[in-house]
């Protein structure tokens, strides 16, 4: 800590006092309302208990946004993009006794924002729920300031509205969630929208759609040990996210990093209206795990990982699940019954391992996220070693990876050939380079030129017009309890045998947790 400036005490911290910073809050209390008590409540709350400026959630009038459109609809409500006028709360000025504001990094210009709003069936409760953990799980580095608007209609159950912001302000401080700004309201439909961080790039299913066929290895690697790392750490706050597909899974660029968004919107519809002991179903019915389908059991840490192992199979394949045939009842039984997507056999065999284990009918047998995590990680570092160091020729991600890339040349959907530098004189020994890699992947892929960035082709394949990828209710009745396909659980078997060398994770290798990006 460092003397503050404005109350020579030693509480400044992060170019924040919150001794003082609490004054400056409360005396500004007077001079603004949402028109709402619980609203209100729940951003001074936040304020007076900021740490540091990535804490704070402010009321944002309508008319400090600009250039208010349209550009998405999901399950739940329509997206809009719209500028930020003023961008967020930075530190205090004390010279001129105001709060310094960060736009962009060169601090000139709107800051992209984006608005949600939500169908009319929502409850209020559960999306101030979602508020909380996004606040608690945000990533705590500050990036370029983008944010986004998540609208409200004015007829939705106040208090679940108000339970998402909860979820929102819970995760606001874990990486790899999309940072909660504040709150504003549209003077003329009086909807609610929250101010959250606006994504370039959109989201996984429509980034994967266009830009499959030039994403190597690596980077599906470490995309896989990054959506693991992050969901580990939300997990350890106890809170599963109940809609996990690539829709909620955003990102300024997918090459650097990844967001998790829509945090608790299984929970938006209330009591089901046939049987008010179950609650409803609501997500993406390819991503819900069978004992959520079936109703055998409430969705757990482990319908996570099941989700998990679905996109981890679309990002290695590129192909949505299940494309071509209706997302119905029909579709319901059959995953209760066992049915998965097909994986390749080109696909290497650690990874469908992997993959399998995560979508295991059986709830005990599935990994968690720090299983994932230590997994995953290790994958990478060996192929990372591998194309830039010139190690782990004999590994068998490596070997395996090279197979792939080899049969993907054959079928002419290579990304083409990655050159990497030999280099045998480092070890591997230390801390820091693990870290590095890091460092150097995400900067490797920032400084890309124009010229070296391959142009995207998009995937293509049909799929089924009742093929639906967008959260909606699945209140399907008297599904069979969940099982394994006949030859499943023999498969895994055989697989686990053949890679329980080669995929055991080393104890000794240090598997970094960041806070730091």
């Amino acid at each position: 800590m460092a003397m503050c400036k404005e109350c020579n005490q030693n509480s400044y911290e992060y170019k924040w006092c919150k001794p003082c910073n609490l004054k400056h809050f409360q005396n500004d209390f007077n001079n603004w309302t949402s028109g709402n008590g619980k609203i209100d409540k729940f951003i001074q709350d936040a304020q007076l208990n900021a740490n540091k400026h990535y804490d704070v959630i402010e009321w944002i009038l309508f008319d400090r946004f600009k250039d208010v459109k349209q550009i998405g609809k999901g399950g739940f409500g329509t997206i809009h993009y719209a500028r930020w006028i003023d961008g967020r709360i930075w530190n205090w000025d004390i010279e001129n006794q105001q709060w310094k504001r960060q736009r962009n990094w060169d601090q000139v210009g709107e800051v992209e924002v984006a608005l949600k709003k939500f169908d009319n069936f929502v409850n209020f409760n559960d999306v101030l729920n979602e508020m909380k953990i996004h606040f608690k799980t945000n990533n705590i580095l500050v990036g370029e300031v983008e944010v986004a608007l998540k609208k409200f209609d004015n007829f939705v159950n106040f208090n679940d509205v108000l339970n998402e912001m909860k979820i929102h302000f819970k995760t606001n401080n874990i990486l790899g969630s999309i940072r909660f700004y504040g709150i504003t309201q549209d003077p003329e439909t009086h909807s609610y929208m929250m101010v959250l961080e606006y994504t370039k790039d959109g989201n996984l299913r429509e980034y994967l759609k266009i830009n499959f066929n030039n994403i190597n290895w690596k980077q599906k690697l470490y995309n896989l040990y990054y959506l693991s790392l992050m969901l580990m750490r939300i997990h350890k706050l106890d809170i599963v996210h109940q809609d996990f597909h690539p829709g909620n899974i955003l990102s300024l660029n997918f090459k650097n990093d990844i967001k998790i968004s829509d945090f608790g919107l299984s929970k938006l519809i209330g009591a089901n209206p046939n049987n008010p002991e179950k609650k409803n179903i609501v997500g993406v019915l390819p991503y819900i795990a069978p004992e959520v389908l079936s109703g055998d059991e409430e969705y757990t840490k482990a319908a996570d990982v099941y989700s998990f192992g679905i996109i981890a199979y679309e990002m290695v394949t590129g192909f949505h699940p299940y494309p071509d045939i209706p997302h119905n009842k029909d579709l319901a039984m059959k995953i209760c019954n066992g049915l998965r997507p097909k994986i390749s056999f080109h696909i290497p065999k650690l990874i469908t391992r992997m993959i399998m284990r995560c979508w295991d009918a059986r709830v005990t047998h599935r990994p968690t996220f720090e299983e994932l995590k230590d997994e995953l990680w290790k994958y990478y570092i060996d192929y990372y070693d591998y194309l830039n160091e010139g190690e782990n020729k004999d590994s068998e991600i490596v070997i395996q990876i090279k197979k792939a890339e080899e049969f993907s040349a054959n079928q002419n959907h290579s990304r083409g050939t990655e050159e990497f530098s030999a280099n045998q004189n480092h070890s591997r020994a230390s801390i820091w380079k693990n870290i590095s890699r890091i460092f150097h992947w995400r900067k490797e892929s920032t400084n890309k030129t124009d010229s070296e960035i391959a142009t995207p082709t998009p995937l293509n394949y049909q799929t089924h017009p009742q093929a639906i990828y967008t959260s909606r209710l699945l209140n399907f009745s008297k599904l069979p309890k969940p099982k394994n396909e006949e030859n499943f659980e023999k498969e895994l078997e055989e697989l686990t045998k053949s890679t329980s060398v080669s995929s055991a994770v080393a104890s000794k290798l240090y598997v970094p947790d960041f806070n730091i990006f």
